[in-house]
């Protein structure tokens, strides 16, 4: 029983761990794309465009301007780091068998790229593109905490599995031992008496 405990434990341990790499494997991800985008070369885009979703003003949402010539190369480069950024957290979840949320990230992806490429090519306003981007932005949040939370219910349900398996291992291990034959032989040498109990 204390080794079934002990393993428990190491169990758990090494999915915290897991866990803590996972999480330090996106926030590093996060740190360096935060640093792409913070490069100067972006700054006459800042106050047309929403580089995160915590960046969606009434404001921005209103713009009615369309990119000129010369926002038209940074642009691009907004889109292509973006779009490495989200690769980079997309790799993350494949290495680490995170399938669902991978999909969900490369999906939102594209949908940005394609909002992106609408914006580059003048069909849309930066308001539109704002407003479709932040769109895209709460559809990734709801597809990962959807994929979180049938995860969650996997994880339980095959927890609650290796619990009953793990119940019935120990009950049939109690059974045999009570099943055992008790086996006792006495001997006698000179009058001493002697019973071995197997």
């Amino acid at each position: 029983m204390k080794t079934l405990s002990l393993l428990v434990i190491a169990l758990l341990a090494g999915c915290a761990t897991t866990e803590n790499v996972i999480q330090s494997s996106i926030d590093n991800a996060n740190a360096m794309c935060n640093a792409a985008l913070s490069a100067k070369k972006f700054d006459p885009l800042r106050d047309k465009v929403a580089f995160s979703s915590k960046e969606v003003s009434i404001q921005k949402l209103n713009i009615e301007d369309r990119p000129s010539e010369s926002e038209k190369p940074l642009i691009l480069a907004l889109a292509q780091e973006r779009w490495l950024c989200a690769q980079d957290k997309v790799s993350i979840a494949k290495h680490n068998s995170l399938m669902g949320i991978a999909a969900a990230i490369d999906q939102a992806a594209h949908e940005e790229r394609e909002a992106f490429a609408l914006l580059y090519g003048g069909k849309t306003t930066y308001g539109d593109f704002n407003r479709s981007v932040s769109k895209v932005a709460i559809s990734v949040q709801k597809n990962i905490a959807d994929v979180n939370s049938a995860q969650a219910s996997i994880d339980a349900q095959q927890e609650a599995a290796s619990a009953q398996r793990a119940a019935a291992a120990m009950q049939t291990i109690q059974t045999m031992q009570r099943q055992r034959p008790v086996n006792c032989t006495t001997t006698s040498s000179m009058g001493i008496y002697n019973t071995n109990c197997r």
